[in-house]
């Protein structure tokens, strides 16, 4: 397993029974991040499936779910949106942590997840206190580029993201912060 990989399940593994306060703390994303901000839709989105199939160095515009987010980057994994969140399709379910898909077999997750990274002028990650307007769980909207690393992850380098569906969820969820 290389190192990206195991960078990758960790955000989804700390997010089961980590420490939590009941709602994300709302911080203003850096600038160069907040520029990147669509005022609406782009046309054309492809689930993540899709887009995990596709053409490398192709530029795509991708659909999907928050699943993680990195503190302090600008780096999100995004699940395809037919995957079901935790108790997505059950309220029964009492699941208080939905946005960890720990529902779902690792084959699954890894079949059906991808990660997004907003990179600056520099071509460096953007670091940030936040993403703008975004919270696990939200439906959101990338424009990017596909590009696959040297031991064949396949990052989707965004350079523009909407946000088009926040989920009502219980108001007792612990957020991880």
């Amino acid at each position: 397993m290389s190192v990206r990989s195991i960078l990758m399940t960790l955000p989804l593994l700390a997010a089961c029974g980590g420490d939590t306060k009941n709602a994300p703390v709302a911080v203003p994303a850096s600038p160069a991040l907040q520029a990147m901000v669509l005022p609406s839709a782009p046309a054309g989105a492809i689930d993540v499936r899709a887009a995990l199939a596709a053409a490398v160095d192709a530029p795509m515009t991708v659909r999907g779910r928050v699943a993680a987010i990195t503190k302090g980057q600008a780096l999100v994994q995004l699940m395809d949106l037919s995957v079901p969140y935790c108790g997505e399709k059950s309220a029964e379910d009492g699941c208080k942590t939905p946005w960890d898909y720990c529902c779902e077999t690792p084959e699954t997750l890894r079949a059906n997840r991808m990660v997004v990274e907003f990179r600056g002028a520099d071509g460096k990650p953007i670091a940030t206190p936040s993403l703008p307007d975004i919270q696990l769980l939200d439906a959101i909207t990338v424009q990017g580029r596909l590009l696959v690393d040297e031991h064949g992850n396949r990052t989707l380098v965004g350079t523009g993201l909407f946000r088009s569906a926040r989920p009502e969820l219980p108001a007792d969820l612990n957020w991880p912060q």
